[in-house]
């Protein structure tokens, strides 16, 4: 930064009450958690909404304005929240018991080892994994093949300068990498299930659904409702029927029972397992 007399001046940096950095120009060296908080939720919601409406081959953002965005997204923002708050509360009893939590502030990070660089090679499987499968399992399954990258990334200034105590700021690093992952595999499965007819909700074959094909055994699966429009999984033609709201046709929904759930046919773990990867 040049003065008024051509000088070239380093900037003073100060510390405010809430930790970030601040240079005398006003410019933040450390973005507020907040902020970041608020970009994580989106970043994870659209994991999990990529991950669902993409295995209908819809793309729910061409029908879903800023509002419904918001509905759809608090059920992947809790998922996110209750795990990572967990984690990170758990794991920061562990520490203090353990005294394992001390605070990192002030050292320089290690020197790079083989360790570390080697590190990348099992997150590189990962992604081969999940491009060559790209089922759920493949998904939570290649996750974990980037834990040992994530720990050695915690150790990274940026990583320190947010969570000085070890122990918490690499389950945060953890829980925050790992969550997209594991949200998009939830959301493969949820979809999964409406495909297989083990959806929570029916549609009834009438209002709305009268001109869509459906037997005792294939039910019509419930998608969702999004911008003014019903969809529908028709699973006799493997198709998505897209119906708008009508108060004169109304859309009539079957809650499943027990006994309904209990009488369809279910495949065996090893089945299951083989089918979700």
């Amino acid at each position: 930064m040049t003065n008024a007399y051509g000088v070239t001046v380093r900037p003073k940096w100060r510390r405010t009450g809430n930790g970030s950095m601040y240079s005398g120009s006003g410019l933040p060296n450390k973005l507020p958690l907040a902020t970041l908080a608020v970009s994580y939720s989106f970043f994870v919601s659209a994991c999990y909404l990529m991950a669902f409406w993409g295995s209908f081959g819809i793309n729910v953002f061409q029908f879903a304005g800023l509002t419904d965005f918001a509905k759809l997204a608090i059920y992947p923002v809790a998922l996110a929240t209750v795990g990572i708050f967990g984690g990170t509360f758990l794991q920061a009893i562990n520490s203090t018991l353990l005294r394992g939590g001390a605070r990192e502030t002030g050292r320089k990070p290690p020197h790079s080892t083989f360790l570390d660089r080697a590190s990348v090679l099992p997150a590189l499987v990962a992604i081969a994994l999940i491009q060559i499968k790209g089922g759920p399992n493949s998904w939570s399954f290649g996750s974990l093949l980037f834990i040992p990258f994530l720990l050695v990334l915690s150790r990274t200034e940026f990583c320190v300068r947010y969570f000085p105590g070890r122990m918490v700021r690499q389950t945060v690093v953890l829980w925050a990498a790992l969550m997209p992952f594991w949200l998009v595999s939830v959301g493969k499965v949820d979809a999964m299930r409406i495909k297989a007819g083990e959806g929570d909700v029916w549609v009834e074959r009438g209002g709305a659904a009268a001109t869509l094909t459906a037997t005792e055994s294939s039910h019509l699966g419930y998608v969702g409702f999004v911008g003014g429009t019903y969809m529908i999984y028709e699973p006799l033609s493997n198709s998505v029927a897209l119906i708008k709201q009508s108060d004169g046709a109304p859309l009539i929904l079957h809650q499943v029972t027990k006994g309904e759930r209990s009488a369809m046919p279910r495949l065996s773990i090893i089945e299951q397992f083989l089918a979700n990867f």
